[in-house]
C-alpha cells in the first residue's frame, strides 16, 4: 500500500494483482463488513479470503448472470477461475469494486 496526495488529501492507493496499475485500496473497515456478510448469508470464504460467484453477486445486489457477462465483456471485477472452472472473487477486490461503482 502506498500513501499519495493528489490535492485532495491522502489516499491510500495499491497495485491491482491482475493488472499491475495503481488503484484505489477499499477501506478495512468495508472489507471486514463483508467478510461478516458473506458469514451472516451462510456463504463459505475460501482461503485467500475468496467467495463463489453466487455469493458475491449476492453481495453486489446483482445476478450472477451479470458477473459471468462482465468476465465474458470487460472483466470490471478481477476473478479466478480454477481448472474445474470454478470461479472465485476476492473480497477485497469486491470492496475496490463497490468504492469504485456509481
Amino acid at each position: 500500500m502506498v500513501r499519495r496526495d493528489d490535492g485532495g488529501g491522502a489516499r491510500v492507493t495499491g497495485l491491482c494483482p491482475v493488472c499491475r496499475r495503481e488503484i484505489d485500496a477499499a477501506p478495512p473497515d468495508l472489507v471486514a463488513e463483508l467478510r461478516a456478510e458473506a458469514r451472516a448469508r451462510g456463504f463459505t470464504i475460501l482461503p485467500g479470503e475468496r467467495i463463489r460467484e453466487d455469493a458475491a453477486a449476492a453481495l453486489l445486489d446483482r445476478q450472477p448472470s451479470s458477473l459471468r457477462k462482465w468476465r465474458q465483456t470487460d472483466a470490471r471485477l478481477p476473478y479466478v477461475q480454477d481448472r474445474a472452472r470454478r470461479v472465485t472473487y476476492s473480497i477485497r477486490d469486491i470492496a475496490n469494486f463497490i468504492m469504485g461503482d456509481d
